[in-house]
C-alpha cells in the first residue's frame, strides 16, 4: 500500500503541511510511470513553458507594449476531476485526428487510469487505511501529467475566446 506523508509549506504562513501519498510501495506504481511514459507526447502545451529560462527568453524576445499574464492553481492537485480528465486524455489520444492512436485498446487505457488513480489504497501515520477518490495525489507518478492534461483543457478555450 500507499502512505501518507506531510512536508512542510516553509513557504506559506503558519507552516501548513502538504500532504503526500507515496505511491512507490503500491502494484500500480509501474503501470503509472509506464502510462506517464506513453501520454507524454499527448499532453497539450500550447500555453506552458517548461522552465523560468523559457519564461525570461519571452520576455526578452517580445517588446514591452501589453500586459504579460501568469496564472496559477490553488490546490491544482486535489481539485482536478479525475473522471473529467481521463476522458480528456481518452479523447486526445483516440478522437484527435493531430494524434496518433496507441496499441493499447481504448478500454483498457481508461481501466489503468482509472486503477491508478482512483483505486490506489494508502495508510495514514495512524494505520488507518483510505483511498482517494478525485483529486489526483501529490506522490503520484500520474500527478503532474493528469495535472497538465487538465489544464490543457481549460487552456484550451482561450483560443475561442478574443484575446485582452
Amino acid at each position: 500500500m500507499g502512505y501518507c506523508y506531510g512536508n512542510v509549506k516553509t513557504h506559506k504562513p503558519g507552516n501548513k503541511l502538504r500532504p503526500i501519498i507515496s505511491q512507490i510501495p503500491s502494484p500500480t506504481y509501474n503501470i503509472a510511470k509506464q502510462l506517464c511514459a506513453i501520454l507524454t507526447p499527448y499532453v497539450p502545451a500550447t500555453y506552458s513553458l517548461n522552465s523560468a529560462t523559457d519564461f525570461l527568453d519571452i520576455l526578452k524576445a517580445n517588446s514591452a507594449n501589453g500586459i504579460i499574464a501568469s496564472l496559477d492553481v490553488e490546490k491544482l492537485f486535489t481539485h482536478i476531476p479525475i473522471d473529467r480528465t481521463i476522458n480528456y486524455i481518452i479523447d486526445r489520444v483516440y478522437h484527435n485526428d493531430s494524434t496518433p492512436n496507441i496499441a493499447i485498446p481504448e478500454s483498457t487505457l481508461r481501466g489503468m487510469l482509472m486503477c491508478c488513480t482512483k483505486e490506489v489504497p494508502f495508510t495514514c501515520p495512524r494505520g488507518e487505511k483510505y483511498q482517494q477518490v478525485d483529486g489526483v495525489a501529490m506522490g503520484s507518478p500520474l500527478g503532474v501529467q493528469f495535472a497538465s492534461f487538465y489544464m490543457g483543457c481549460i487552456e484550451e478555450v482561450f483560443d475561442k475566446i478574443e484575446k485582452p
